[in-house]
């Protein structure tokens, strides 16, 4: 049943995110990227999920950067894979401005 759910979520989203290139709209998707990405067991939903957000950030990089700690929580799984992914995704979000919270998230 919960997979059933995270599945509709995942259509849900991209058909929002296809929709609209809203500000809001992509803040959601992104937002329920890394609710996703949190609540996920399975390597390759996280790997999936997390190639999402890397979309995203090529695409709204100005939202994915407030996203940062959220896409940081990644680092807790034991893959590497992942680990590596998230890590590549966050450089690329840096700024001046959100420098405190990495460095408190990590």
């Amino acid at each position: 049943m919960i997979a059933l759910r995270n599945r509709i979520t995942r259509w849900r989203i991209l058909y929002l995110l296809s929709l609209s290139s809203a500000p809001t709209a992509i803040r959601a998707g992104a937002n329920t990227y890394c609710q996703l990405l949190q609540s996920q067991s399975d390597k390759s939903a996280k790997l999936i999920l997390l190639y999402r957000l890397n979309e995203l950030k090529i695409s709204h990089r100005e939202i994915m950067v407030d996203m940062i700690v959220d896409v940081l929580r990644a680092l807790a799984s034991p893959n590497v894979d992942i680990r590596r992914k998230a890590i590549d995704i966050a450089l690329e979000l840096i700024t001046p401005c959100n420098i405190d919270e990495v460095v408190q998230a990590l």
